[in-house]
């Protein structure tokens, strides 16, 4: 049936009413119109497109289709379906029934990880990460790992002709004629069975056959020992050879004889029997003989017991010595105490340094004192007792000055002069045309009086020389007795 459009116009009615009376009533009936439609109102939206109820109107349902007994959803933001659980999926019985059943809980967003070609892993939570470096191509087929690739069990097997850099490789099946790193490799299957080794560029650095190893180069040992005939060994460092059955190791004029008739060890340097280590001998007796000089870099050292024996001329420096049999007068024996010289000659040029301690009843024919000539002007002047007693300054004084005593600029007083102990300094100072004098003096920067000869401190003259001794008795401690006399030279 067609549609039927129609315009209904209900004309307005004048109605006028005259009251006659005091009561007046109106009574309209009611107009009931109804209006029937036998058409369907327009579809919404495109051809095929599942409709809905748009306020009254019907509106196509974007991205549906219904075609061919097919109902079709495609890029719908929200699709709800009610009923089940969370992370329960629909499953069809094959006969078209769909039904709610348990399944895993999907976690991660499904979303790769990292860059074009990178492999994709668990983080463990679920979601995908990825390595960097950690690819394959599938256009070229080719699998790239950053770092090592380790097996726990078992063998890499197929064509290893791509290998390289292989830390620690167990190669079954055909192997090519070397493996190689740069300019260097290793030949191992060669056609005479041996592996050889190439190193920088130098092909066959090593020979490793089933009867003998060749090395071109040093052969370095750092633990262990070399076992075997070494017929072939030269140019040895440091051995430490067992059952060597050579006479002697040798190194252009010089030799190591070890495997003598008598037992003994010779050495050889530049002409034969230099020295000999021996328990025995007639030729060279003692535990080691030495037929010229011997010059060490560092001590020598003589076990207990044992002596020096022969001429002692060239010694020097000699820590502890115990010496019999005299010594030379041109023996120089410095740098430590020697307790055990229990015989010498006259010693010439013989320097000390330090303390000295001399008998009771020492006998000095004559002595030599060195004096420090140092200017004295004014003021505080340090009296360095290292560097010598005697303080002589030929300038005219300029002040008053006040003496310091001390060891030196590093060392006091008190760690140089033993407790028990007294030391005598002398200053000899200039005195110009103001007489000048000194005043006072310190012993380690700490005041210490001083108890002048005749009570009271010497009178100074003008242009004259004063000479100061001073007698420190080192008592306990930092505390010192002082004794001064002074005299004037015109």
């Amino acid at each position: 049936m067609a549609a039927i459009n129609a315009n209904i116009v209900v004309e307005t009615t004048t109605l006028t009413v005259s009251p006659t009376t005091n009561t007046l009533g109106v009574t309209v009936d009611p107009i009931n119109l109804n209006v029937f439609a036998t058409g369907f109102a327009p579809a919404g939206g495109t051809n095929t497109q599942v409709q809905f109820n748009n306020n009254g109107a019907l509106g196509g349902v974007a991205n549906t289709s219904f075609a061919s007994g097919n109902l079709t959803f495609t890029n719908l933001a929200n699709l709800k379906i009610n009923g089940g659980v969370n992370a329960y999926y629909l499953q069809t019985d094959g006969a078209g029934s769909l039904t709610w059943a348990a399944g895993g809980t999907p976690t991660g967003s499904g979303v790769p990880s990292g860059a074009n070609t990178q492999i994709q892993l668990s983080d463990g939570s679920g979601a995908f990460d990825s390595g960097a470096g950690f690819t394959f191509d599938n256009v070229s087929n080719i699998f790239t790992a950053p770092g090592n690739i380790n097996s726990t069990s078992g063998i890499f097997n197929g064509d290893g002709g791509g290998l390289s850099n292989i830390a620690a490789a167990n190669v079954i099946g055909s192997l090519g004629s070397n493996i190689a790193n740069g300019t260097s490799n290793v030949d191992i299957a060669t056609s005479g069975g041996n592996v050889k080794v190439g190193i920088d560029g130098t092909a066959d650095v090593v020979d490793i056959g089933s009867t003998a190893t060749s090395i071109t180069g040093d052969l370095t040992i750092v633990t262990g020992v070399i076992t075997g005939d070494g017929g072939g060994l030269s140019n040895i460092a440091a051995a430490n050879v067992t059952g060597l059955s050579l006479s002697q190791i040798a190194n252009g004029t010089s030799n190591v004889d070890i495997a003598t008739v008598d037992g003994n060890i010779d050495f050889a340097v530049g002409s034969a029997n230099v020295a000999r280590m021996s328990t025995t001998g007639a030729a060279y007796p003692g535990v080691l003989a030495v037929n010229g000089n011997i010059t060490a870099k560092n001590d020598i050292e003589v076990e207990s017991g044992a002596v020096f024996v022969g001429d002692g001329g060239g010694i020097s420096n000699i820590a502890s010595a115990n010496i019999v049999g005299g010594i030379p007068v041109a023996v120089n024996v410095s740098a430590n105490a020697q307790p055990n010289i229990t015989s010498v000659g006259t010693l010439t040029s013989l320097s000390v340094s330090g303390n000295t301690a001399l008998g009771p009843l020492t006998s000095i024919e004559s002595a030599t004192e060195i004096f420090d000539s140092s200017a004295i002007t004014i003021g505080a002047t340090d009296f360095d007792v290292l560097d010598g007693s005697i303080l002589f300054s030929t300038s005219p004084l300029t002040g008053d000055v006040q003496l310091n005593f001390r060891g030196n600029s590093t060392v006091t007083l008190q760690n140089t002069i033993d407790v028990g102990s007294s030391y005598v300094a002398t200053a000899i100072l200039t005195v110009g045309a103001t007489p000048y004098e000194i005043t006072a003096i310190t012993i380690d920067s700490i005041s210490t009086p001083i108890y002048w000869a005749g009570g009271a401190a010497p009178t100074v003259s003008a242009f004259t020389t004063m000479s100061y001794t001073f007698t420190i008795f080192h008592t306990s401690g930092a505390v010192y007795t002082v004794l001064g006399t002074g005299t004037g030279y015109a």
